[in-house]
């Protein structure tokens, strides 16, 4: 891992997270949630905890960006945790 002092000025937008929590049992069986208008991360990982049970979960937020395909953009996943 690498880690480097950044400017904040650099970035020109941000917009709200929309996560995705992956929820798998010991079988492999998922249960897939998407999140919208959460305060912030540690509330989504706060809800993940207390719905997870015995399952593991995997953490992600959606990412769009341009693509050359009709739609105009592309969906995909940032893996967080």
């Amino acid at each position: 891992m690498r880690a480097s002092g950044v400017d904040p000025r650099d970035t020109t937008w941000e917009q709200d997270a929309v996560y995705r929590v992956y929820f798998e049992d010991e079988e492999g069986a998922t249960d897939e949630w998407r999140l919208t208008a959460a305060q912030d991360v540690g509330e989504v990982l706060d809800w993940a905890r207390a719905r997870s049970g015995s399952r593991t979960f995997t953490l992600y937020v959606e990412a769009d960006r341009a693509s050359d395909r009709a739609a105009g953009t592309e969906r995909g996943l940032i893996r967080l945790l």
